[in-house]
């Protein structure tokens, strides 16, 4: 984000005191695609992700352009 100055630590902290206007999220047990992922669930994603970072693997074996 190009001209967006980054929040301190500070102020997050500051942010955190005050509750939204609504409440914070409670799931309510009826829409399955809401419930908040467990811990072991977010770590499977995490693996997951870092396994899809970088190059592909190749064939192994490469052959001269004609």
């Amino acid at each position: 984000m190009s001209g967006s100055t980054p929040i301190t630590r500070k102020q997050v902290l500051e942010a955190l005191k005050t509750p939204p206007e609504r409440g914070y999220f409670v799931w309510d047990g009826e829409e399955d695609s809401e419930r908040p992922a467990t811990a072991k669930e977010m770590a499977a994603g995490v693996d997951a992700q870092r396994r899809e970072r970088g190059r592909p693997p190749g064939s192994g074996t490469k052959e001269p352009a004609a």
